[in-house]
């Protein structure tokens, strides 16, 4: 898409005409203004735009010529394969999903090349389809990595306020009489408390500390496996600071809930 942040529709060329409510698309070519129809929505016009954007129409103007059935020159269609292959003086240049796709992959060719006379002139139509197949391809590929980032487990460094709060938390358990460890698989984002404490009168406590402020943070793992605990039996009690009033948070009922929302522990 060609985004544009001084147009009011958030795309360069298109603005909505309010006689008709309908988006209108422009180019700026050879010095004039020309009008590139009406569409229903911003990003039609706007796929239009691009298309004609994407064309060197100076250099398209002393071509073209094709002797295939496909209608450009270099492009075949693999029913094998169910996609169209690109090749240009015998030299194979892949196979790709839109017909538009491989006549640019031609064109990259004979421009690097210089032969420039096989130029393609690649259809409008045919352009738009190649660009909604790599943007619908980069979507996916950022939704699989966005994914496997979720599921990675990354190593969380808690320097500054947090790590100091986690320190003086330790320490004032320590000193009464609580035996206190670091979780160090809380450091790898895996959905585990930050420290497990024990005392010989009151059992083991799981502790998550976070910083005293209004809009409390959790990894998409801790979302996901810190209500379990607390519905398991083994509640999680957040810490904000070492002093009496979170010491007395231990022997409550789980304050998981306040930080992290009620409709999270349905059913605990």
């Amino acid at each position: 898409m060609c985004k544009s942040y001084r147009s009011s529709t958030g795309f360069k060329g298109v603005s909505l005409d309010k006689r008709s409510g309908r988006f209108s698309a422009r180019i700026r070519l050879f010095r004039k203004t020309l009008h590139l129809g009406f569409y229903n929505s911003a990003k039609e016009a706007s796929e239009v735009v691009c298309a004609f954007a994407a064309k060197d129409y100076k250099v398209y103007s002393k071509t073209t010529r094709s002797d295939s059935k496909t209608g450009y020159f270099g492009v075949s269609y693999d029913p094998r394969k169910g996609g169209f292959q690109a090749q240009c003086k015998g030299v194979a240049l892949g196979y790709f999903e839109t017909i538009g796709e491989a006549a640019q992959a031609v064109n990259d060719y004979i421009i690097r090349f210089k032969f420039e006379h096989l130029l393609n002139d690649i259809k409008i139509n045919d352009i738009i389809e190649a660009n909604r197949a790599k943007e619908r391809r980069q979507k996916e590929k950022n939704d699989a990595q966005e994914k496997y980032e979720l599921q990675r487990p990354k190593i969380k460094t808690k320097q500054g306020p947090e790590y100091s709060i986690q320190q003086a938390v330790i320490r004032y358990l320590e000193d009464r009489d609580w035996m206190v460890k670091v979780v160090n698989a809380g450091l790898y984002n895996f959905g585990f408390p930050d420290l497990v404490a024990c005392h010989k009168n009151y059992g083991i406590k799981f502790i998550e500390i976070k910083q005293p402020v209004k809009n409390v943070s959790f990894t998409p793992a801790q979302y996901k496996y810190f209500p379990e605990f607390c519905r398991n039996g083994a509640p999680i009690y957040i810490l904000t600071s070492a002093n009496e009033e979170n010491y007395q948070r231990l022997f409550d009922k789980s304050n998981l809930w306040i930080y992290m929302g009620k409709l999270n522990f349905e059913g605990t």
